[in-house]
């Protein structure tokens, strides 16, 4: 039961992580364009308009992304529960690299959606 409930917190980590940064992104966006906070790329970074935009889009897909596998990692352990170490392992090795993807994935629809909106 203690490998459960510690593969089950490890797996929440992303997840509660990117719920937490979409929140403040979405109720505390970064105003201006900064070095050192806020979602910084050369794209994100060439104006203020765009500036705005990727701080939002980042912060909404966060939080959207959070939400989602949040629930679903709870939803998925529990078919686990009780089961051996082994099973539990591998569905925590699963979730843990799909949710290493899950933050690639928001970079990269950020970048595409500054793409099609600003770059034509």
């Amino acid at each position: 039961m203690r490998f459960w409930i510690a593969t089950l917190m490890f797996n929440l980590l992303i997840p509660i992580i990117m719920l937490i940064v979409g929140i403040l992104y979405l109720k505390k966006p970064m105003k201006k364009i900064s070095w050192t906070h806020g979602y910084r790329t050369d794209r994100s970074m060439q104006n203020q308009e765009t500036w705005e935009f990727a701080q939002k889009h980042f912060g909404n897909t966060c939080y959207r992304l959070g939400v989602i596998f949040t629930v679903l990692t709870f939803i998925l352990m529990f078919f686990v529960l009780g089961q051996t170490k082994q099973v539990v392992g591998i569905l925590g090795n699963v979730l843990g690299t799909v949710e290493g993807f899950l933050m690639v994935y928001v970079l990269v629809t950020t970048e595409n959606a500054l793409k099609k909106k600003y770059d034509g």
